[in-house]
This record gives C-alpha cells, sequence and structure tokens, in this order.
C-alpha cells in the first residue's frame, strides 16, 4: 500500500515542516514552469491534519520555529532545488 503524501510548491512552508521534523524531498523540478514541489511521505492519514493544522497556523502567523533551524532548513532544500535544476 502507497503511503499518503502531502504536496506544496511553498519552499517557505516547506522549509517550516522541515524544521519541525518532518523529512521534505523536492519531486518533480520543472523549470520551465519555475515550478518545484516538495513533498513529505506520510506513515499514517492522521498526520495529514497534523500538517495542515501547522500550515494554518503558519498563515494566521501563530507559529513559532527556532529561526537558526529555519534559515538552515530553507537553504538545504533551496540547494536541492538548484541541484536538481542542471
Amino acid at each position: 500500500m502507497e503511503h499518503p503524501t502531502y504536496e506544496t510548491t511553498d519552499i517557505y512552508i516547506s522549509s517550516v515542516l522541515a524544521t519541525i521534523g518532518y523529512k521534505v524531498e523536492v519531486k518533480g523540478t520543472e523549470y520551465s514552469q519555475t515550478q518545484q514541489v516538495f513533498y513529505i511521505e506520510l506513515e499514517e492519514p492522521a498526520q495529514l491534519q497534523e500538517i495542515q493544522a501547522t500550515v494554518n497556523l503558519y498563515w494566521q502567523g501563530g507559529l513559532t520555529v527556532d529561526p537558526n533551524a529555519l534559515f538552515s532548513n530553507y537553504k538545504a532544500l533551496r540547494g536541492k532545488v538548484l541541484k536538481n535544476k542542471n
């Protein structure tokens, strides 16, 4: 059985999710449309609700994360995107 996934094209949300412990991967980089897709493979469907609640907090400005870890995860994801570009 295939695991459910959460997908987004937003590198900032992806960086936040990586900072709180999710393993974020880059998939299907399509530079003709300047879009990359970040995805998280979930162990169980209930995790999708947790991620959606976290994303809602992100958009509401109610999420607190370690700024150094956030910046580090952003740079790591950006590096993966640039690596896939070549």
